[in-house]
């Protein structure tokens, strides 16, 4: 995953990105939320990542889109029941370019 962001955010050194993914493993997640995120794989191989990070406050949980990157070669367009395929019950996605 680290590998991934530090493609997609290139002003970050991959140390950035492991020393947050460490922080994130360290702090937990709220019940039924992902800790890290998603990871999008193509032939068994990592080739896309959303970074989210959730908190629970005042019993409603909450979710930070820290960062997403997806290799250009696996650029992926959002298409019919795309909100069950990442998990999402409500609100919009919208593919961003």
């Amino acid at each position: 995953m680290a590998d991934l962001l530090a493609r997609g955010f290139p002003a970050r050194p991959r140390k950035y990105w492991t020393s947050a993914l460490a922080r994130l493993a360290a702090r937990g997640a709220p019940d039924g939320c992902p800790r890290f995120g998603y990871l999008l794989e193509a032939d068994g191989a990592p080739v896309g990542v959303l970074l989210l990070i959730f908190a629970e406050s005042g019993g409603a949980v909450r979710c930070n889109v820290s960062s997403w990157y997806v290799e250009p070669a696996y650029d992926y367009t959002f298409g019919y029941r795309h909100d069950q395929a990442v998990g999402v019950s409500i609100g919009l996605l919208i593919s961003v370019r």
